[in-house]
């Protein structure tokens, strides 16, 4: 993958020593992670080990709010 066309800012602002602040989620679920989306954190990781989802979970979760916008529109 390019980085030029995809420049990862994450690890950008990290080289630039800039701090980053996010969070770890438990809940997989489009509503949850729209609301974190829109929190404005640097990051969102969600949690897959130590929480009670799966692939199916995840998909929506990610691609839930996605859909949901595209509906309103």
């Amino acid at each position: 993958m390019n980085n030029d066309v995809f420049p990862n800012k994450f690890k950008a602002a990290l080289a630039a020593k800039q701090v980053q602040i996010g969070c770890w989620s438990a809940l997989s679920n489009p509503i949850s992670t729209e609301v974190l989306g829109l929190a404005g954190f640097d990051w969102l990781v969600l949690d897959g080990e130590h929480a009670p989802n799966d692939i199916s979970t995840f998909y929506s979760a990610v691609n839930g709010p996605e859909r949901q916008r595209q509906r309103r529109q």
